[in-house]
């Protein structure tokens, strides 16, 4: 019985280091290789070492119970250093400079420190389990026998309970607590035996050792800085300061809105300056730093497609792809193949952004792995999108293999498209060639387009299929081609549709030699991504685009209808991050990527000078935009002629830049109301662009600090979060300021507003002195000593001065 709960105990942790250790290690294959190796190794040594120093003692009752008692505290110290270890393992991510091989390194001394002190004494423990079951020589074959086989029982239901119940119904920290806390219990009956047995020591020691592993289970432990930072995926900052460090530590905390251990991944939302989720610790989807590939990547092909009537879109995610296919029209039924059952709650959250997704009951949800669904279900569809996490995730690469592919074109219907997700960062050039070698073996022909500088999708089709521009021309009059189009790309034609082309199936098929695939039995790419996770360096979509201006291949063929492709050119260089050909660029080309770069630069005078050197027109709603906002910051009349445009097109938006223009000209009154009615609005509409609303969130802070009347319209206006969880950073921090601007004091708006931002405050020298300062006015004794204990302890981290002023 107690090999079977050690087995139960020791499994039930695996899964735990593996569900917790995978946002530290980047969530590749070598998670779990890494965890299996050091429980392996610890196992041998802690067995090595029982065989050398055991000697002729027998086994006892009170050896089990103190190797019980240290095992629970091997387990649970790591839990109890908590994010201690998260920042550890960020500083060794510096180790990815000298190579994959760097990476590695640091992630074995990670799984070392949490795995490697309880293995071995697990490997203590199993020979002693094995010793007290006889003596002597006789029956030693059925004694191993019968502890292999309680400990593997142990084990098998450790892990079915510890996967299907136990992590969802605790939480991965819970579980980990209640595995070392089982082992206590256990450790606690066999010492009782011991004392029984005279075995007064060991019995003693054992529950000395069991209190400290109960204390140590009763910390914090790991927080969201450990589970939902993104450490492994080379995305959390490596603080250069105690007081910069420990304010990235509190934003973590404070911007989770929920976290759960769903089935088979930790989800959490949170709500930086932007609504995200997370996957076991890295961000797998954004409101709208994503929108254009999660929006556009389905609609693109509902717009290529003669008559979308059933699409499959595998992950659900935010929900955005599955809600905005459902809203076309002629699309009778969307089936979404999700993994994890958890997901759906994300979906709900993503609503203002989703079209309503999870309401939709065109939307079919099923919790169920995409490859069993591909091979069993007898539907056929006329899309199909796949945009799983990246690659280099464990598992994720079987979703990008000849097999899935063709498993995939087997549910195609005549004409049908399947649309693949491509990451453009962090990757390398083999490793592209790899995807285009693998997808072209299956499929007769594959378009590339962007969503974003740095992200591709791949339009598949079994046999060859025409871009139709008239076609797109009148879906871009229908809705939700419009809308959709305008609120993610800002284009608003065919010409802007179209300069997301990069390159027909000629560019597809010159990098897809053949050479190396990725199959389900060796599945390259993972290692592929993996090997350049973190990087700067390498390949980017320029690179493709280059190619196929080279190859000729930059339109698409077939292709029927007419363009202006001087306009798709026009519309493709008012996008940053896209880099000019050397030669052969007509002037307004130039000028137009010119002024791109200056206004991405924040050179707002660069940009009006060069416009006015040959004031051309804008040709998509994001140039509007633009134009409006550097000439309003210029102060000029000729920002009202954009002006007048931008309010057809982005009324909320068009407010926010005349109240720059307004205040440039000296209207404070005019610049207050503008302001404030577009802070109220962006509650309700979360799709102007973010870059603006924050620069109206300053705004409105510096008038809120001249004019208490404003200050209070202010504190009402941003009292409720606005749509999508934008700026949610910004407006919790900046209504701590507005509301002391109303009161002119720390009356209760500012007090309020500073606890809105509690228990995990903005660790930065002006906030921690206002809010202890606050506090003890308004004499709120118990916020007051906190405050005073975190000021501080912000004054004791800062640099001693040589002579004390």
């Amino acid at each position: 019985f107690a090999a079977g709960v050690v087995g139960f105990a020791f499994f039930l942790m695996e899964l735990v280091w593996y569900r917790m250790l995978t946002p530290l290690l980047g969530g590749t294959t070598f998670t779990f290789g890494l965890i299996l190796a050091m429980a392996l190794l610890g196992i041998g040594l802690g067995g090595a070492a029982y065989a050398f120093w055991s000697g002729p003692k027998a086994a006892t009752p009170g050896a089990f119970a103190l190797t019980c008692c240290l095992e629970a505290l091997a387990i649970i110290a790591p839990f109890a250093l908590g994010d201690r270890i998260a920042i550890f393992a960020n500083l060794l991510r510096s180790m990815a400079t000298i190579g994959f091989a760097g990476n590695v390194i640091a992630w074995t001394i990670v799984t070392a420190i949490v795995v490697l002190p309880a293995a071995f004494i697990a490997g203590v423990q199993f020979p002693i389990l094995v010793a007290l079951l006889g003596r002597g020589r006789t029956e030693v074959g059925r004694d191993v026998g019968s502890v292999y086989a309680w400990n593997t029982a142990g084990a098998i239901l450790g892990a079915l309970a510890g996967g299907f119940g136990l992590l969802p119904l605790l939480s991965a920290p819970g579980a980990w607590r209640f595995a070392a806390m089982l082992l206590v219990a256990l450790g606690g009956a066999a010492a009782f035996v011991a004392f029984r047995s005279r075995g007064y020591a060991s019995a003693i020691a054992s529950a000395v050792i069991g209190v400290l592993a109960i204390t140590a289970a009763t910390s914090t432990g790991p927080t969201a800085v450990w589970r939902h930072t993104g450490i492994g995926a080379g995305r959390a900052e490596i603080a250069e300061s105690r007081a910069k460090l420990k304010d990235w530590m509190h934003s973590a905390r404070r911007t989770i809105i929920w976290d759960a251990d769903g089935r088979e991944s930790s989800i959490a939302v949170a709500d930086w300056d932007d609504r995200n989720f997370t996957v076991n610790g890295k961000v797998d989807g954004s409101a709208r730093g994503d929108d254009s590939t999660q929006i556009m990547s389905g609609l693109l092909g509902a717009m290529m497609h003669p008559d979308p009537r059933r699409a499959l879109v595998i992950g659900l995610g935010t929900g955005s792809t599955a809600g905005w296919l459902g809203r076309v029209r002629s699309i009778e039924r969307v089936d979404v193949v999700e993994l994890e059952p958890a997901v759906k709650r994300v979906a709900r959250d993503f609503a203002a952004v989703n079209g309503g997704a999870m309401t939709n009951p065109k939307l079919h949800i099923h919790i169920n792995d995409a490859r069993e669904v591909l091979l069993t279900t007898p539907r056929r569809y006329d899309i199909i999108f796949s945009e799983p996490s990246n690659p280099y995730r464990a598992g994720v690469a079987s979703l990008y293999t000849r097999e899935f592919y063709r498993a995939a074109a087997e549910r195609l219907e005549r004409g049908g498209l399947f649309i693949q997700w491509v990451q453009a960062y962090e990757i390398d050039t083999e490793t592209v060639r790899t995807v285009y070698s693998t997808i072209t073996g299956v499929f007769d022909q594959v378009d590339t387009w962007r969503t974003t500088p740095s992200d591709l999708i791949l339009i598949a089709s079994r046999e060859p299929f025409t871009v139709d521009i008239e076609r797109i021309r009148r879906r871009l009059s229908e809705s939700p081609y419009a809308a959709a189009t305008h609120n993610t790309w800002r284009v608003e034609t065919v010409e802007g549709v179209l300069s997301h082309f990069i390159a027909n199936d000629k560019l597809a098929r010159t990098l897809g030699d053949g050479k190396t695939l990725n199959t389900d039995d060796r599945t390259v790419i993972e290692f592929g991504f993996a090997r350049t996770l973190g990087g700067e360096d390498g390949f980017d979509v320029n690179q493709l685009m280059n190619a196929a201006r080279a190859l000729n291949a930059d339109r698409p063929a077939p292709l029927s209808g007419n363009a202006a492709w001087d306009v798709v050119e026009l519309n493709k260089w008012t996008y940053p991050s896209l880099e000019l050909p050397a030669t052969g660029a007509p002037d307004l080309v130039r000028a137009r990527y010119d002024f791109t770069q200056l206004y991405d630069d924040d050179d707002y005078d660069g940009a009006v000078e060069k416009w006015r050197e040959a004031k051309w027109g804008p040709v998509n709603s994001r140039e509007v935009s633009r134009l409006a906002e550097v000439l309003a910051e210029d102060g000029s009349e000729e920002a009202e002629v954009f002006l007048a445009l931008l309010r057809e097109l982005q009324p909320i938006e068009a407010k926010a830049i005349e109240a720059r223009l307004r205040l440039v000209q000296g209207n404070h009154e005019e610049a207050a109301r503008l302001v404030d009615e577009a802070l109220r609005e962006y509650r309700n509409d979360p799709w102007p662009r973010p870059a603006v609303m924050l620069k109206t969130m300053e705004l409105a802070d510096a008038l809120a600090g001249s004019d208490r009347d404003f200050a209070v319209r202010l504190l009402d206006a941003t009292s409720r979060p606005f749509a999508g969880g934008q700026l949610e950073e910004q407006r919790l921090r900046r209504r701590v300021s507005i509301a002391w601007g109303t009161e002119l004091g720390c009356g209760p708006n500012t007090v309020a507003a500073l606890q809105a931002l509690e228990p995990h405050p903005p660790w930065t020298e002006d906030h921690l002195r206002f809010r202890r300062q606050c506090y003890a006015r308004a004499d709120l004794h118990d916020l007051f000593r906190r405050a005073d204990a975190d000021w501080r302890e912000l004054q004791e981290s800062k640099p001693k001065p040589l002579i004390e002023p």
